[in-house]
């Protein structure tokens, strides 16, 4: 018991005289950064509120240039309709007007094959009637025509795809399948006013029988 009263005064003593020590130094410090007891030197700093209007905007949200907006949501939206997804100039395809269509169709250079008005319809439709010299290539059945119209489509200066017109977007197909296979967009047109327009403004029409 005695050995243990004498360890504790022993330290009472040390506290005291380390406290002392760390006093008087503390105070003749030259540049007087004084150590306060009672302060409490691991307390965490103070972190600002962030402002809502100071966070960056999200790529693509409505705040930023680039943004695409979403379906509206006032009840307005519809669904897409024919001619939204189909423009030609996604393939660096032209659109040629009625007058282009006639203008190529009474070019000289179409009767030489240099200028081919190409039917993308099917074999019922183009029997029925069709542009004078159009080649048939119903773009639902590749394979069966095009080993014997590609040759002629890629020897031609001046290609004029056409369907039944309207919301057709047969020849827009057609233009897609002949781009896959090499053939020179620069070179091709589609005729949007198509067979419809053709007939309606009574322009000449060829028919054919059988397969």
């Amino acid at each position: 018991m005695k050995a243990a009263r004498r360890l504790v005064l022993e330290i009472a003593v040390l506290c005291v005289i380390g406290t002392a020590l760390g006093m008087s130094v503390n105070a003749i410090r030259a540049d007087h950064n004084d150590v306060t007891i009672s302060r409490n030197y691991f307390a965490r700093p103070a972190v600002a509120p962030v402002r809502p209007e100071a966070i960056p905007a999200a790529v693509g949200s409505p705040d930023t240039p680039d943004a695409t907006p979403g379906p509206a949501t006032d009840g307005t939206d519809k669904p897409p309709q024919a001619g939204d997804n189909y423009d030609p100039a996604q393939l660096g395809v032209r659109v040629a007007s009625f007058d282009e269509a006639r203008d190529t169709f009474e070019d000289p250079s179409t009767d030489m094959g240099l200028c081919l008005f190409v039917d993308a319809r099917n074999r019922d439709e183009y029997n029925n009637g069709h542009i004078p010299g159009a080649l048939l290539v119903d773009h639902y059945r590749l394979e069966k025509y095009l080993p014997d119209a590609l040759p002629l489509i890629k020897q031609a200066e001046r290609l004029m795809l056409y369907c039944e017109g309207g919301d057709c977007e047969d020849s827009f197909f057609l233009a897609q399948a002949l781009i896959i296979r090499g053939v020179d967009p620069d070179k091709l047109y589609i005729f949007k006013g198509g067979w419809e327009q053709w007939e309606a403004n009574d322009m000449p029409i060829e028919q054919a029988e059988g397969d």
